[in-house]
């Protein structure tokens, strides 16, 4: 097998790269990029590492809004990211609610195994980055490192009792005081 030689940031995107908690994201109206987070991925590409996005749109299946307007704000991401520069590599979405039986929905490892295999990435200088602890598990069982953004601790979903390896309060932030001085 040959030797990983990429290194990773895996994004969630709710949360993370566009601000929460109105509900459901998935209609352009509703989509507001948190400030400083297309920079922050932007020093992450000029630092050397391949930035993936990894989201569950449950909205998508709850008949909230559907695969076009996901489409919409997604190409209204990577076009706002295009005009500085930054890139992300792949986004993968998963579109089925908690109740459907699918293997493409977090904390299901099988979209980030395939990334990982596909880019060749080494996990041990790698990162996830979520707003929400049970996805940091995922990531834990690949041997990445977890960033969790305590910008909601009392998020359903932070139910976890898993212990990040970082704590950080938004995306700027983990570029800034984690990231560079760990070259």
């Amino acid at each position: 097998m040959p030797t990983a030689i990429n290194k990773a940031i895996f994004l969630d995107r709710d949360g993370v790269i566009n601000e929460e908690g109105r509900g459901y994201i998935g209609k352009l109206q509703d989509f507001r990029i948190i400030p400083g987070a297309l920079e922050a991925i932007k020093g992450f590409n000029s630092a050397g590492f391949l930035v993936f996005v990894i989201s569950n749109q449950s909205g998508v299946s709850r008949g909230y809004y559907t695969k076009e307007d996901v489409e919409e704000t997604t190409d209204y991401l990577l076009s706002q990211l295009d005009t500085i520069g930054g890139k992300i590599e792949e986004i993968h979405y998963c579109f089925h609610g908690p109740e459907d039986t699918c293997d493409c929905r977090k904390p299901n490892p099988k979209i980030l195994r395939g990334l990982i295999t596909r880019y060749n990435i080494n996990t041990k200088v790698s990162f996830f980055i979520s707003d929400t602890k049970n996805d940091l598990e995922m990531a834990k069982t690949q041997g990445i490192k977890t960033v969790w953004i305590n910008s909601n601790p009392n998020h359903p979903k932070n139910t976890s009792k898993i212990v990040p390896d970082y704590t950080a309060i938004s995306l700027k932030a983990i570029y800034k005081n984690l990231l560079q001085h760990k070259g």
